[in-house]
């Protein structure tokens, strides 16, 4: 782009991101691409004020409007020289993704606060997890700015790229996590007939497929019976919130979770025991009841457990289900943990 704002190049990928042709931004002013800038001509105006003075303004987000609908880029603007003529170079960054996890994020934060009324966890857990997420997709995509002109190798960006993934990752998890504590307070539990082996082998396969990039080994020896117990589809959360669990507070390269059923049986009545088996960090015992309180956050060792666990207490609660934490090996803790719950079973 010249110096009086003329767009004199595009990349083809800009073209087909944005879905106008060539001849539609070519040898145009900025100021003229009111439906494509119409959102953000002020603040690019600014920058392009500042980069004409010598400043060296920071990445920005910034609304456009594609052929297909609107969406967000990150754009970086910088200042250079070709052929004894300057230019403004201007890179643009696709975080839609990001923006629309940002919007579902902060609904859902004022939704849990409108049901509940905890400013606790409101400034204690909820902003420290969400500032911690989008801290590192803005630091990721600053790297990649930096990084755009001098990276030969595309694969180069691809660790960068994947931490952004995963932190989109997190965040949907904890915005679906806070939508399933509402429906649990909300209304009451609609128990049917679970099948318990379907629904364990539905949360091994998303735990795997969504921690591709580690080494798990999951053993489950599928019951010589059919297993039904009273719970609802929220049953999956609870397997899948343990797995999780087991999976990122462990430090092995090898990642070993075993999975037991047991059938037990108590003042004339049975049971089914799940057991999940984890060769993790493990958990002190002083701190295991704390582990199922929302926020919980005391300890470095065992940090971040708070709201997948609550979720998971907050829901063998509703279904009246005992669940109890010890460690694999009773002499020492730091072998790992041993999650068990305790299901009454159906005919």
């Amino acid at each position: 782009m010249k110096l009086d704002g003329t767009i004199v190049e595009c990349n083809k990928k800009a073209e087909e991101w944005l879905g106008y042709d060539r001849s539609e931004i070519i040898g145009k002013n900025y100021l003229q691409l009111s439906e494509i800038l119409s959102e953000s001509q002020p603040e690019i105006t600014e920058r392009y004020k500042k980069i004409s003075q010598g400043e060296s303004p920071e990445p920005f987000d910034m609304q456009v409007s594609k052929k297909d609908g609107s969406a967000w880029i990150n754009s970086y603007l910088s200042f250079f020289q070709l052929e004894n003529e300057k230019y403004f170079l201007v890179i643009l960054k696709d975080i839609t993704e990001r923006k629309i996890a940002e919007q579902e994020l902060q609904e859902s934060k004022e939704q849990f606060e409108r049901a509940y009324g905890h400013e606790t966890f409101s400034k204690d857990l909820f902003t420290h997890d969400i500032n911690n997420i989008l801290q590192s997709i803005l630091t990721s995509l600053e790297i990649i700015n930096l990084k755009t002109d001098s990276v030969e190798d595309p694969h180069n960006i691809k660790p960068i790229l994947k931490i952004i993934n995963d932190q989109v990752y997190r965040g949907k998890s904890l915005v679906n996590n806070i939508h399933k504590f509402s429906q649990l307070e909300e209304s009451e539990v609609n128990f049917q007939k679970i099948d318990l082996e379907k629904t364990i082998l539905e949360a091994i396969k998303y735990v795997k497929k969504n921690f591709k990039n580690k080494e798990i080994s999951i053993q489950f020896e599928s019951p010589k019976e059919r297993i039904y117990i009273q719970a609802n589809k929220l049953l999956k959360d609870v397997f899948e919130n343990i797995l999780i669990n087991a999976v990122k507070h462990n430090d092995n390269p090898n990642i070993e979770i075993v999975i037991e059923t047991t059938k037990l049986q108590e003042d004339g009545n049975f049971f089914w025991q799940i057991e999940f088996i984890d060769n993790g960090r493990g958990i002190p015992e002083a701190k295991r009841k704390s582990i199922f309180t929302r926020g919980f956050k005391e300890d470095r060792s065992v940090s971040g457990m708070g709201l997948g666990l609550s979720l998971v207490k907050t829901i063998t609660d509703k279904y009246n289900t005992k669940i109890l934490v010890e460690s694999r090996v009773p002499e020492d803790y730091l072998k790992g943990t041993n999650f068990k719950l305790l299901f009454p079973e159906v005919e």
